[in-house]
């Protein structure tokens, strides 16, 4: 299986997405981080466009809700979630 388009899902607090698309430069990511407080709409869309979500659960996010909600919803189209 060829993966396109990364999702990446968590927090926003470090780096770690740039560390993913230094490692993986063949990938297209999708980057919430990059949207600075576009929730929601732009996520489902993000997701709905990916073949792969990667996910981290950053200890200094408040909660992570938005990051459940991002995981279930890329399970109920059937995008694998890492």
């Amino acid at each position: 299986m060829m993966l396109n388009k990364v999702y990446l899902a968590g927090g926003t607090h470090s780096n770690w997405q740039e560390l993913f698309k230094k490692r993986y430069p063949n990938c297209e990511f999708i980057d919430p981080s990059d949207w600075k407080g576009l929730i929601t709409t732009a996520n489902v869309i993000g997701i709905n466009g990916s073949d792969l979500l990667i996910c981290y659960f950053e200890s200094t996010n408040p909660s992570d809700l938005g990051l459940a909600f991002e995981i279930g919803y890329a399970i109920g189209l059937g995008i694998p979630v890492v």
